[in-house]
Order: structure tokens, then C-alpha cells, then sequence
């Protein structure tokens, strides 16, 4: 879980005799974004988290810095540089 998600639990959303944590829609997003970070297509991420648009699938699915970051250096890596300089994030 991320940070955010703990955060975000209440009481009743733990069950301290089983210990085990009920699991709300927030997961949601961040099986959203991994499964975009894999390299997973939206259509199946959208079919996989079952959401009716693609719309909710773009807004529920994130990449993470790094994630983008790793995407923009290798797009440089492949471009000449006199064609295309390299942009880096910060």
C-alpha cells in the first residue's frame, strides 16, 4: 500500500481478529498505475479494474516519475542528437 492509502483507512476497515485490512476502491488507482507501468495496454487495464470509460481509466491510471523519466531518456537514446536534443526531467 502507498502512503497515501494508509492514510486513508479508518477503523472499520481493519479486522484485527483475522488481521487482515479491507481492501476499498483506492487500491484501484494503484493497480491501475502498475499495470500501465508493465507495458499493459489501457483497453485490458480497463477491462482488468473494471471501469466503464476510458476516460476513468486515464485518470485512475499514473505513471511515476521514474517511470517517465526512464521513458523520455530512452526516447532521447534512440534520436540523434542533432535532431531531437536531450530533455531531461527534474
Amino acid at each position: 500500500m502507498r502512503r497515501g492509502e494508509l492514510r486513508a483507512l479508518r477503523w472499520e476497515d481493519v479486522d484485527f481478529a483475522t488481521g487482515t485490512i479491507r481492501i476499498r476502491r483506492d487500491l484501484r488507482h494503484t493497480f491501475a498505475s502498475r499495470l500501465a507501468m508493465a507495458g499493459v495496454d489501457l483497453y485490458t487495464v480497463q477491462r482488468a479494474g473494471g471501469w466503464k470509460t476510458h476516460a476513468m481509466v486515464q485518470r485512475n491510471a499514473h505513471l511515476s516519475p521514474d517511470h517517465m523519466r526512464a521513458a523520455v531518456e530512452r526516447c532521447s537514446r534512440s534520436r540523434s542528437p542533432s535532431v531531437i536534443p536531450p530533455f531531461r526531467l527534474t
